[in-house]
């Protein structure tokens, strides 16, 4: 990566992606604006599920996508809480005065209050909204709500709060309480491991031909796509620097094996995870976490379960 290399230039995606996204392919004197990582993200994975559905299953979705169950009470009256499913192929993680953690924001941004009619009152109301997950998905994509439009400037402002994002992900706490029960089993699993993979190293050479693996029945907890634990690895974040939603610059940050890569345009480069952590915020001249895609841990990869 540090020696000579050449860089590839994606002209061909870009051009057909703005020729099929009219909104990407606006200029301000002569130039390309600057556009919305979150909705790029999500205009071309409903595009891909479009492309790839067929009559049996859609290969986006298998990746991607998840379910969750959505209950709405109405704050106004006692009518019965309404129920329903919904998919998604990303969650928020909502960033408020006191938010310090992905985690806890996640939670808030599974519960807000909402503006709907009311059958019973007649007329619009406040619902209290509030989502559990009912399945998870194989790689798990997060956005960080740093950007609000400001009625007074009429532009979007950006949030600079530090929010702190863990490399290994538990997604327990988000999920219904059937879901929870369904990943107790392959938690169990990867505690085993670990508790195997801790005696291994501290017995070390006395543990030449010691087994870690988990047991072939228990394996097949993990064959089918999706996540099985609720244990997520940290793949990629896209991050943006800047002082607003219409400029900056956008880089991406790839784990790829042990190591971290920053791409910066044309420009690749090793970096630390020390680096990577920066992306907290704090800064708006300092890159900031805006995406973050998680991977599902299994038993058969170099990570499993909890650190």
């Amino acid at each position: 990566i540090n020696a000579e290399y050449m860089g590839v230039y994606p002209h061909l995606f870009v051009n057909l992606f703005r020729t099929n996204f009219p909104q990407f392919a606006q200029t301000s004197e002569g130039r390309a604006m600057q556009q919305d990582a979150e909705e790029a993200w999500t205009q071309l994975l409903n595009a891909l599920a479009v492309g790839m559905q067929t009559s049996e299953s859609n290969p986006i979705d298998s990746l991607f996508g998840g379910r969750k169950v959505v209950t709405y009470k109405c704050a106004e009256s006692e009518d019965a809480a309404e129920v329903k499913e919904e998919t998604f192929r990303s969650l928020q993680c909502h960033i408020s005065n006191t938010t310090s953690a992905l985690e806890l924001g996640m939670q808030e941004g599974m519960r807000e209050n909402v503006t709907k009619r009311s059958s019973s009152l007649g007329r619009d109301a406040v619902f209290i909204k509030e989502a559990k997950l009912k399945s998870l998905p194989e790689y798990l994509c997060v956005q960080l709500v740093r950007f609000y439009y400001r009625t007074d400037t009429q532009k979007k402002a950006k949030v600079v709060r530090p929010v702190t994002f863990p490399m290994t992900l538990d997604a327990f706490m988000l999920c219904s309480d059937s879901l929870k029960k369904d990943l107790d089993h392959g938690r169990t699993l990867l505690a085993a491991r670990r508790d195997k993979e801790t005696e291994r190293r501290r017995l070390g050479p006395n543990a030449e031909g010691m087994d870690v693996d988990v047991e072939p029945e228990g394996m097949e907890h993990f064959k089918p796509m999706g996540n099985r634990s609720g244990f997520y690895e940290l793949a990629a974040i896209v991050s943006h620097k800047g002082r607003d939603a219409d400029g900056g610059h956008y880089v991406a940050w790839v784990k790829h094996r042990e190591d971290w890569l920053l791409f910066d345009d044309e420009r690749v480069e090793v970096v630390r995870e020390e680096k990577v952590k920066e992306n907290y915020g704090g800064a708006a001249d300092n890159h900031l976490a805006y995406l973050l895609l998680y991977r599902t841990r299994t038993p058969g990869g170099y990570v499993c379960g909890p650190p």
